[in-house]
């Protein structure tokens, strides 16, 4: 290592005359930094090694002089959306306080207190991060890429993306697989009974206000309407979550043990921002433990060739739930120990592999082993939440309940009716059971949620309220059955259509949530797979198979903790040629490290 001179001139004009000022920096540089040949890491050694306090400096404010010769060999590529492009990179220019000429620095100046997870949660295009600050998976996987690129776009406020065709064909892709292994109910028909129902109703509501002269009936009666529709409609934001958990947790899971395979599961955890570690214990801290989510693409139960396991599951629910009108309709309360107590006894036999899915435009891997790495280290992740949920169904249920509160949704507020029956039509042969246990105040065999109800709904002063009845407007039940070519009254029986002792919550799908993962638990071994799909034939062209490695994703997930937290400093782009495809190259000191740069904005940052 050899001492080296830097020298930047900056003109500064003023009223009276324009006058010019040297500042000379001696800096450690590499001996082979001058040298055309040189690699990317030896050029950007300048940027990288020094004492701790000469290398913030370095990292900071420090890029090759001018008068150095080289060139560098990438030139971003041309945009066809510049206007996009120049617009990301003057927020990030706005938010750092930089000039019009003045280059994007490495790290954001210290006069901007926000971590990155911080800024990202206060200045966002999406209103539901701000609302509920949380990060996904993908998020976490800051060197799959590049993180400068992922740093600026946090300080350029998180723009939201146009979706691109081939983003466009590869979510269809992944529809197209769910659907083929969970066949969709069509509830076109039942959302139009049940707004026609709903306005019924509301005009025999009004024309029975229009009838009365009483005051006090008429202010009785208007409260009255608006909490029959209040119970009707129930609020959106409870009624979607609760449709999520059954739809992409429960029947999920469920199907993946009688069936062997599921797709598009739900899963998410807390990675504390001080320990880099996912928490797997309560309690949670609300700003410490910050909430990672995702969606698993695909479990499979293996080996293929032996079903045993799966022949002794549906022999037992066939003798245990006889069908109703060709429906089967399956108590929880008793296939959930069965499940458990079979996968117990066939767990030595059988892994759980859990599988990620990318779609490529040509039948050819990523051509960058960090996106190799990044994509393997996404499966590890969802392998890693789906343990700690299955761990322990206590905690699993209480972190369910935290996911609902940090979105600042009511676990107790009622679900809507409309939405159960619903609920009813799409899954009837898992929630019927259930229903009528909640309609007539029986525990469901989940401890902590029946110690809940009982304390809550089945004691003291409280008066039910959850009435089914006012769901078909006086009684109307013959509308329904057979209207779409389905025999409502299998569902809408005495025992359902009743006021309810127990009111349908967001409480009752985390409690069985929770119990289906700690469920399928067992079966998790050190499978983790991803597959690549041709996009355009829908074929996967391979298959990269893993051993999960926890040590490994524990490396990882500390890395981007600290990247988030805002502990160091991000890191540049590993190879240059992804300049190609980053909005922000044109301003960047990586790509462009001999472009002139004003000692000005290093001046600013430096007394800041």
């Amino acid at each position: 290592m050899r001492r080296g001179v830097l020298i930047f001139r900056r003109v500064y004009s003023s009223v009276k005359e324009p006058y010019s000022r040297v500042v000379t920096l001696k800096v450690p540089v590499s001996r082979t930094s001058n040298k055309k040949s040189s690699p990317v890491k030896d050029k950007l050694q300048v940027l990288q090694i020094s004492d701790k306090e000469g290398e913030e400096i370095l990292q900071k404010f420090i890029l090759p002089s001018k008068d150095d010769k080289t060139k560098s060999s990438v030139k971003p590529k041309k945009a066809k959306t510049v206007d996009v492009i120049d617009k990301d990179v003057m927020q990030v220019a706005n938010a750092f306080g930089l000039r019009d000429d003045d280059q994007l620095p490495l790290v954001k100046p210290k006069s901007i207190q926000e971590s990155p997870f911080e800024y990202m949660s206060n200045h966002n295009s999406d209103r539901s991060l701000v609302k509920s600050p949380r990060l996904s998976v993908t998020k976490l996987l800051t060197k799959s890429w590049c993180e400068l690129r992922q740093y600026y776009e946090v300080y350029a406020g998180s723009p939201k993306r146009a979706q691109t065709v081939s983003m466009e064909i590869g979510t269809e892709h992944h529809l197209q697989l769910e659907l083929a292994t969970h066949k969709p109910v069509d509830v076109t028909n039942l959302h139009s009974i049940i707004h026609n129902n709903e306005l019924r109703l509301v005009e025999t509501m009004n024309q029975r206000v229009q009838e009365t002269s009483d005051p006090h009936l008429l202010e009785v009666l208007q409260e009255t309407n608006r909490a029959v529709l209040e119970l009707l409609k129930g609020r959106e934001s409870e009624n979607t979550l609760a449709m999520d958990w059954l739809n992409n947790v429960m029947m999920k899971l469920v199907t993946l043990v009688r069936r062997s395979d599921a797709r598009e599961i739900l899963v998410h955890g807390y990675a504390n921002f001080e320990t880099g570690e996912y928490r797997t214990k309560l309690p949670l801290h609300p700003r410490r433990d910050v909430m990672v989510s995702g969606i698993i693409d695909y479990l499979k139960i293996t080996p293929e060739e032996d079903y045993r396991f799966f022949k002794e599951l549906e022999e037992w629910s066939l003798n245990e739930f006889p069908q109703v009108n060709g429906m089967e309709l399956v108590d929880l309360t008793k296939f959930i120990p069965m499940a458990k107590q079979l996968i117990h006894e066939y767990e030595a036999g059988y892994s759980l592999a859990v599988v990620d899915v990318k779609t490529r435009q040509n039948r050819r891997l990523p051509g960058f082993e960090s996106v190799l790495q990044g994509a393997k280290l996404q499966v590890a992740n969802y392998r890693k939440l789906l343990a700690i949920m299955g761990d322990n169904q206590t905690i699993a249920y209480n972190m369910l309940l935290e996911n609902a509160r940090r979105r600042h949704i009511d676990v107790d507020y009622p679900i809507a009716l409309q939405t159960a029956l619903e609920m009813l039509r799409t899954s009837g042969d898992l929630v019927f059971k259930d229903f009528i246990r909640l309609a007539q105040g029986q525990p469901i065999g989940f401890e902590p949620y029946d110690k809940f109800i009982q304390e809550t709904y089945l004691q003291g002063d409280h008066v039910p309220f959850y009435d089914f009845t006012h769901l078909l407007d006086e009684g109307k039940q013959d509308e329904f059955i057979n209207e779409e070519g389905f025999d409502y009254s299998v569902l809408l029986t005495p025992e359902i259509i009743r006021v309810w002792k127990v009111p349908l919550t967001l409480r009752y799908f985390a409690a069985r949530s929770s119990q289906m993962y700690e469920m399928i638990e067992p079966l998790l071994k050190e499978d983790i797979a991803v597959e690549y799909h041709d996009r355009k034939t829908g074929e996967c062209f391979s298959n990269n198979q893993y051993k999960y490695n926890e040590v490994e994703l524990d490396q990882q997930l500390h890395h981007a903790v600290e990247f988030w937290n805002g502990s160091r400093a991000p890191e540049a782009v590993d190879n240059l040629s992804k300049c190609k495809w980053c909005q922000f190259s044109s301003r960047c000191s990586i790509p462009n490290p001999h472009l002139s740069f004003s000692l000005g904005q290093k001046l600013r940052h430096l007394v800041q």
